[in-house]
């Protein structure tokens, strides 16, 4: 609203004031706003002598699309997140594989454009030096960079190569572990094996000595 009044962006802190957010909200990672607290900054928005076109023209014109877009961008995470826990998964929260697969979805022109650095901090909201990202962080930041264009018919292909090359690129783990594993064990267990054949002899001949005694 600020910007598409020709005003300066509000800074997180005068934002949290305006929003009289918590100590116990600013603790939530991402931080989540109530709608109460949102209806009542907007509600400081408006002044005394302002009509109600006035306010409409200055505050309704930039909510309304933005709202159709964080309904469009809520829908199509819907369809992506399992796949988006997947590459999340897969890749451990790396940024430099997040940042992959972020940066084959947009132009190749446009790619130059951003660095990972960059990304980590205007489109991820982390610390730019960041190499690791939390999931929720990671599928929450992608859904706010959507616009009315992004669909994820389109998107899922892409998201789906990505997962198939991690998962070509990881070695199985405990592989030769396993399979060395079985032959120590059955080495142990022909080991014990003789050991217990011997000992059924002995207690066989014990036995025969006894009957033998018996007998006389």
């Amino acid at each position: 609203v600020s910007e598409a009044n020709a005003r300066p962006r509000i800074p997180p802190q005068a934002m949290g004031s305006l929003l009289q957010l918590t100590k116990e909200d600013l603790a939530q990672n991402p931080v989540k706003v109530k709608e109460e607290q949102l209806v009542g900054a907007l509600c400081k928005l408006a002044k005394p002598d302002e009509t109600k076109d006035n306010f409409r023209d200055k505050v309704m014109a930039v909510l309304d699309p933005f709202t159709k877009r964080c309904q469009h961008a809520q829908a199509q995470i819907k369809v992506l997140r399992p796949a988006l826990e997947e590459l999340h998964r897969a890749c451990g929260g790396a940024a430099s594989k997040l940042f992959d697969f972020f940066m084959d979805l947009m132009p190749e022109a446009q790619r130059p454009t951003l660095s990972l650095q960059q990304w980590c901090g205007l489109v991820m909201k982390v610390n730019p030096q960041s190499t690791e990202i939390q999931l929720e962080q990671f599928i929450l930041s992608f859904q706010d960079s959507f616009d009315e264009s992004d669909n994820a018919n389109t998107i899922l292909p892409v998201l789906q190569r990505h997962i198939q090359k991690l998962k070509e690129n990881v070695e199985p783990e405990g592989e030769v572990g396993e399979e060395e594993a079985p032959a120590a064990d059955g080495g142990k267990q022909e080991e014990k094996s003789e050991e217990t054949k011997e000992e059924d002899k002995k207690e066989e001949a014990s036995e025969e000595k006894s009957e033998e005694k018996d007998g006389e």
